[in-house]
């Protein structure tokens, strides 16, 4: 065995084999294998029945970039450039919060009542993805924004950006 190569199992056979039989899967990204972790907060059953494309889920991408953005400019030693990173990415997350789950007019109108229903999606895929993630800024930063989202969606109180 090569210096540096991770050890393979015998049975996936040699690393050219599997290297060749990975590429040449036809299942791999069709959305035949396994579900992924964050395929929908009921799971794959119920997420036959969301709106397609579903309306959140880009905008949770955006939720963990801008929460990505915020941790890492704890992290940065230049003063002036973490400022920045931190507003920059707290205008962000206010502008989502806003578009998605703030009251009318919304980017995704919403005519009845309550909350819309993405409300509970995008915070239940925040919660997913955090829960995934070992302690830190990240995992805490996407656990506050999913209670943000729940919170503004309902209408209670102010969207309290930190950083």
């Amino acid at each position: 065995m090569a210096s540096g190569q991770p050890w393979l199992p015998p049975y996936l056979g040699s690393r050219v084999e599997l290297i060749r039989s990975l590429l040449h899967d036809p299942r791999l990204g069709s959305g035949d294998g396994p579900p992924h972790p964050h395929s929908g907060m009921l799971g794959t059953r119920w997420a036959a029945m969301e709106p397609n494309p579903s309306p959140w889920r880009q905008v949770v991408e955006d939720f963990v970039a801008a929460v990505s953005v915020r941790d890492l400019a704890s992290r940065v030693s230049d003063e002036a450039l973490r400022k920045q990173m931190e507003q920059s990415a707290g205008q962000s997350i206010v502008q989502l919060l806003d578009d998605y789950c703030g009251t009318p007019p919304r980017l995704w109108p919403w005519p009845w009542p309550g909350p819309p229903p993405w409300v509970f999606g995008i915070a239940s895929e925040l919660n997913a993805i955090a829960s995934t993630m070992q302690e830190g800024g990240l995992r805490s930063g996407l656990q506050e924004i999913a209670g943000q989202v729940v919170a503004k969606g309902f209408g209670v109180g102010q969207s309290r950006i930190t950083g």
